[in-house]
């Protein structure tokens, strides 16, 4: 499972996001991802992972 939380992104970004998560709240999205996702994000910047 997969949990991103895109606070502070364009929304393009977001749009994206929605293709192939869940979206329970606003700007947190929740899924899978596995060889038939494409993983071609190239304005998602890498941001270090928080710990916590």
């Amino acid at each position: 499972m997969t949990v991103i939380v895109a606070n502070d992104t364009p929304d393009a970004i977001r749009g994206m996001l929605k293709r192939w998560f869940i979206a329970p709240r606003p700007n947190v999205f929740v899924g899978t991802i596995n060889r038939r996702t494409p993983l071609t994000w190239p304005a998602a910047p890498t941001l270090p992972l928080a710990s916590g």
